[in-house]
């Protein structure tokens, strides 16, 4: 049995504690604030909730089924195929996709450019002009720090894979012939479109406190308002509030900037995105039929994500915006009701509208990586394991830890 001490209480957190607790160690969670989740809560307004974007839980996930089994959260889940698409005005028009949530563009595609990729730019230059400057363009109004970026927070960004779907038998070619082209070049992904997910039908807020008392019955312990203190010398040390963490191994799924900095790899770029999330409920004069998120790409407006959902009989929309000072709530609406109507989704009335600034510290500069891996490397002497920072996905980053912590028990 070794004691584990887990920094940060979102679901990653959360999973792994579950997990090594299964196995029979003793686990601790180390949370900042004072209830588990981190971004994935609720915005809260008149005794209802919204979504902060499109949250969702993969029903085929080893873990969601193991909750789905206790009588903790027996009834609490309702479930829907994930149904998705894009919007985006970047080359002169309007285009719309209901099965690509990237880009899509009707220009003709004429070639790849084949230089080295070292940065997100290197990535978005690798198409032609008249489709990389526009997307570029973009991105440094969603990020400043866009140029920089890991080419991996394409993924983040929705912009990893561009659809020309006027030359699809040409890209489907190319795609099975050439790596590069693979990785640059988008088609609809069919069988994505029918995987299984499920919401929380009481928002994730109530999820997370039945989650609190599941992990309590499984003997975890869980540390709120926890202010964390790292000592480097030789190996590290870690504190809460003062008192001492008494570990054999620690996850940090927290923010790595302190650990990096008192670790002596450095002072991370930690580029940000700030957002404003707003929810509201919705009143539709048509029959609502599935739940729908779309990833919004604009030379005009900041909304960049769109996500209707019908819960508790109920339609309710959350939309994120890129927050800058000259945004008007009302003008980002009024875009998003009429980009939904390119869905046959038509909004009668919207009302109890609710909003809530964030820093997001999601993306990373090639920099940032480097340190990552340096990091890394010496992760198992130090024993403070990565949360899996430079991972794209909750379930990648799960079982990165989990097989990066079980060759260190092991061994």
């Amino acid at each position: 049995m070794k004691k584990i001490a887990i920094i940060g209480g979102g679901i990653t957190g959360c999973v792994s504690a579950i997990y090594y607790a299964k196995l029979g160690h003793k686990v601790e969670i180390y949370e900042k604030e004072k209830n588990l989740g981190g971004v994935i809560n609720d915005l809260e307004s008149n005794n209802t909730f919204f979504f902060n974007g499109p949250q969702y839980l993969e029903d085929n996930s080893w873990w969601v089924k193991l909750l789905k089994k206790d009588k903790l959260f027996n009834k609490i889940f309702c479930d829907f195929n994930l149904n998705y698409g894009s919007y985006n005005n970047l080359f002169g028009k309007e285009i719309s996709s209901n099965n690509f949530a990237q880009i899509k563009t009707d220009i003709v595609f004429k070639y790849l450019n084949t230089n080295k990729i070292v940065s997100y730019k290197d990535r978005i230059e690798c198409y032609q002009k008249n489709v990389s400057k526009p997307i570029l363009d973009w991105s440094n109004r969603y990020c400043e720090a866009s140029p920089d970026l890991h080419p991996n927070c394409s993924s983040l960004i929705n912009t990893g894979r561009v659809f020309f779907f006027k030359d699809e038998k040409k890209i489907f070619n190319m795609k099975k012939n050439e790596k590069l082209a693979d990785s640059l070049l988008g088609l609809p992904n069919k069988e994505y479109l029918n995987n299984k997910m499920n919401v929380p039908i009481n928002g994730f807020k109530y999820f997370f406190n039945q989650l609190d008392k599941f992990l309590k019955n499984k003997e975890i312990n869980i540390n709120y308002d926890s202010k964390i203190k790292i000592v480097f010398d030789k190996k590290i040390s870690l504190s809460s509030n003062t008192k001492n963490i008494n570990f054999d191994y620690a996850i940090w799924c927290a923010n790595p900037v302190p650990l990096l900095k008192a670790s002596n790899i450095g002072i991370l770029d930690n580029p940000v995105v700030k957002v404003l999330v707003v929810g509201m409920q919705v009143k539709l004069n048509n029959e609502f039929i599935e739940n729908l998120y779309v990833q919004v790409f604009s030379k005009t407006n900041n909304l960049f994500r769109i996500y209707i959902y019908k819960i508790n009989n109920k339609v309710k929309l959350s939309l994120e915006i890129i927050a800058h000072k000259e945004n008007k709530v009302s003008t980002e609406i009024n875009f998003a009701i009429k980009v939904l109507k390119l869905y046959d989704i038509t909004i009668d009335k919207y009302f109890d509208i609710v909003e809530k600034k964030e820093v997001r510290h999601m993306l990373y500069t090639v920099n940032d990586f480097k340190k990552f891996e340096e990091y890394e490397k010496k992760q198992s002497a130090l024993k403070v394991i990565s949360g899996g920072w430079h991972l794209i996905g909750r379930e990648k980053k799960i079982e990165y830890i989990i097989n990066n912590l079980d060759k260190n028990i092991k061994s």
